[in-house]
């Protein structure tokens, strides 16, 4: 069966990089229609999330150019992760198959064929997997090593390298309809859902216009929805609050303090309770972290919300 293809892009700020974008994504379409490999109404679904530069008018203009290309508008920035769901939802009725991707083109898209390919074959998801992190900076490629270390205590079924550029077909995304949690991992979802899947790799190539808007503050909030995120019967969070509850136990922390810091302890009994403090802390923040993501998922606000449309 030949499949109606949804591109779904989310946008942040991406006026300049747009302009690159849009032409690159029409033209894979146009391609892929050429060769019979989707039908010719597949389309391309752009999702500016709360942009504050032209991006959404640089959609509108593009949506009065091609009718397949459109666009809808987030009321405000909701993360990346809650855009790509927004895409999704909004694709859904209307496609056999999504790929998702950014929009700076760092996710080669020449490997959507070869995506393609693989569903056709049978495979209801397909992971786009870099070959390398060469493009990112010696800090990134170390937060990202010591992340999947991590991440692999919490879910087996991680997949390094992957982020948001995959192939989900109609069924696989009828099913990311039914999960509700409010720390939204897409990669984390994706890989669990035990549907037959396959990856492609690819080399991952610098942005060309703009600049990221994916910020420290931004990465570190996708690692700690990533963490909270796991299939086993223990999780990272899980330890972090056995260990609070065990270390609350032992002292307060002004106790502690008093004996290792405000008495000059030394010896053994000394680093022993300057030890138990600083777990203490450890533990301590541990429980903040659980609280603070057992409140957003109890608050069950929506994830986000659409103030405008192309339709």
């Amino acid at each position: 069966m030949v499949p109606r293809l949804a591109i779904v892009v989310p946008c942040y700020n991406e006026e300049k990089m747009l302009k690159l974008c849009i032409p690159v994504c029409r033209s894979m379409l146009d391609t892929l229609r050429t060769s019979g490999k989707i039908k010719a109404d597949s389309f391309l679904l752009l999702v500016d999330d709360g942009s504050e530069d032209g991006t959404w008018k640089a959609i509108v203009d593009a949506h009065l150019r091609d009718e397949n290309v459109r666009g809808i508008r987030l009321s405000r920035n909701f993360g990346q992760q809650n855009a790509l769901y927004a895409g999704l939802m909004k694709v859904l009725p209307e496609c056999d198959v999504s790929v998702t991707m950014d929009a700076d083109l760092q996710d080669d898209i020449e490997v959507l064929p070869e995506m393609i390919e693989k569903y056709r074959k049978g495979c209801e998801i397909v992971f786009g997997v870099r070959k390398s992190r060469q493009a990112d900076t010696k800090m990134k490629r170390l937060a990202a090593d010591i992340f999947y270390r991590c991440k692999k205590l919490t879910d087996p079924h991680t997949i390094p390298d992957h982020a948001d550029y995959r192939l989900m077909s109609r069924r696989v995304m009828e099913s990311l309809a039914l999960y509700k949690e409010q720390n939204l991992y897409l990669r984390g979802i994706a890989t669990d859902m035990g549907y037959k899947s396959a990856c492609v790799f690819y080399e991952r190539k610098p942005r060309k216009a703009g600049k990221s808007s994916y910020t420290f503050k931004k990465m570190a909030r996708l690692a700690e929805s990533g963490l909270l995120y796991g299939s086993g019967d223990f999780s990272l969070a899980g330890c972090f609050l056995v260990a609070a509850a065990v270390l609350m136990q032992i002292g307060t922390l002004t106790r502690i303090w008093k004996r290792a810091v405000h008495k000059r302890e030394c010896g053994t009994q000394g680093k022993v309770n300057a030890g138990f403090c600083v777990l203490s802390v450890l533990g301590q923040a541990g429980m903040l972290f659980l609280g603070e993501a057992i409140l957003k998922e109890s608050r069950r606000r929506p994830r986000y919300l659409i103030c405008d449309s192309t339709d």
